[in-house]
């Protein structure tokens, strides 16, 4: 509901840090997620990256998807995604291309 109104409010700055401080609070855990081939489209949208000198972070995700289900959230970090690291130097258009 806050996330919400933040969107709402257009307060784009207060919703990042909201999920920076989160994301510093939570723990590492593993998600794996499957598409049968790459034309599939993801069923989240990332943010992030480091020209904006940040990580890469689930922006939004489709509530009913399997991405869901199996666990991801809003706000989480990419920290791996098949054996690259996303936590050093990653930009979001790399990070796009390696899902």
């Amino acid at each position: 509901k806050f996330e919400s109104k933040l969107e709402n409010s257009k307060m784009q700055g207060q919703l990042r840090l909201l999920n920076f401080a989160c994301a510093a609070k939570a723990r590492t855990r593993s998600v794996t997620l499957t598409r049968p081939s790459r034309e599939e489209s993801l069923e989240f949208q990332l943010n992030g990256g480091y020209q904006k000198g940040c990580g890469i972070f689930v922006d939004s995700i489709n509530k009913e998807s399997s991405a869901a289900k199996k666990g991801l959230k809003r706000g989480d970090q990419i920290l791996d995604v098949n054996g690259q690291n996303f936590v050093q130097g990653m930009t979001l258009d790399r990070a796009l291309s390696f899902l």
